[in-house]
């Protein structure tokens, strides 16, 4: 299928012939609408079993994703079994959440927990272990974001950290940024399905102008637009050797705009392989920038280039088809879902036929 920006709706062509051309089309704002309402699609509830030498905590159902139990070796502590959202002691936080004192009880544990360092174990959609802290669904409020965040800046240990699908938005992703200014261990970060737009994304991209270690941004599945995008070429990619694996996926609002200020980053990017911008708005102006990035520098280390589903047509993927004549570090390269014909599929072909780099894939449509 493809998606087109603005209302405006283009059909997806397989380009092997005219006649398998289809008419389905997908609005570039549903991903975006999936993203938003899948907090409540899913149980509001997260376990977390936390073993330190001297305590035990197990989060089950804590008010914003479950009851709160602590048990240590003097005291328990218990919260309502239901699942309350809005209890007599109940704060609204800027983006307006409400929070109880419970629910903040329960992010204050896990930044306790962070801090220490503990080895813990996961259950449920939450995981909290010595090198991953996973929160999924879990509907986090801009304070609990801030409060994990605290704790997550202090940890030596953690090398993984997915905040998946709670919606926090811009606040929540600045939160996250603060904290990987000074953390030093996290090698992987994921925020996928959060709402975050541009103020978000020049936040994280300031961060990577400090941060050294995070290798990994999954971005995927938000609402970062050709601003956000811009900013982290910018700040991020024109002065980070570290990043390797960039994800701006599902991000509709992404168009040929962007795309150019991030060829400029990628001719002189020598760290990232793999970069996936699927599913975006991208057009012949922007992957004609890429194509010609990605031909001058020849310091490029990008493996992996996804740019399935946007809005090329035969001009940009014959750019495409162009650079791979002369590019030896693209391994993998996806066009499928784009609005190019036979003369672009032609190009590509040709390009791959000539090619001298072994074992190099293109993805052209769904069935090859």
């Amino acid at each position: 299928v493809q998606r087109r920006v603005h209302g405006e709706f283009a059909p997806a062509i397989k380009s092997s012939s005219d006649k398998k051309r289809s008419s389905r089309m997908v609005s570039a704002k549903v991903a975006l609408v999936i993203a938003k309402l899948c907090p409540c699609l899913f149980p509001k509830r997260a376990q977390y079993s936390t073993l330190a030498s001297n305590t035990t905590v197990e989060i089950v159902n804590h008010p914003i994703s479950g009851n709160f139990h602590e048990l240590t070796e003097t005291h328990t502590i218990d919260s309502p079994d239901e699942p309350e959202f809005h209890t007599e002691d109940t704060s609204v936080d800027e983006e307006g959440q409400g929070e109880s004192q419970e629910s903040l009880a329960w992010a204050r544990d896990v930044a306790e927990a962070l801090k220490r360092n503990s080895t813990t174990k996961s259950l449920d959609q939450g995981k909290l272990s010595a090198s991953h802290l996973k929160l999924l669904f879990d509907r986090l409020s801009i304070r609990q974001t801030e409060i994990i965040c605290e704790g997550l800046s202090a940890n030596t240990s953690i090398t993984t950290v997915e905040f998946g699908c709670n919606g926090f938005k811009d606040s929540g992703a600045v939160a996250v940024a603060e904290a990987m200014k000074s953390n030093g261990t996290v090698t992987s970060l994921s925020l996928w399905g959060n709402g975050v737009r541009d103020k978000g994304a020049a936040a994280l991209a300031s961060a990577l102008r400090f941060n050294s270690s995070i290798r990994i941004l999954l971005l995927g599945n938000n609402e970062i637009g050709d601003k956000g995008l811009s900013s982290l070429a910018e700040q991020a990619l024109k002065v980070n050797s570290s990043l390797v694996h960039l994800d701006l996926s599902v991000n509709g609002m992404i168009s040929d705009e962007g795309a150019v200020t991030l060829a400029e980053a990628l001719a002189v990017n020598s760290g990232l392989t793999q970069l996936n911008l699927s599913n975006d708005s991208i057009g012949n102006e922007g992957a004609t920038a890429i194509a010609e990035a990605l031909t001058k520098n020849s310091r490029s280390a990008l493996k992996i280039l996804d740019l399935s589903f946007n809005m090329i047509e035969d001009p940009g993927v014959k750019a495409l088809a162009k650079m791979l004549r002369t590019n030896t570090t693209i391994l993998e390269l996806s066009v499928n879902g784009n609005i190019f014909a036979d003369e672009g599929k032609y190009a590509l072909e040709q390009a791959l036929a000539h090619s001298t780099v072994a074992n190099r894939k293109i993805k052209i449509d769904d069935e090859s």
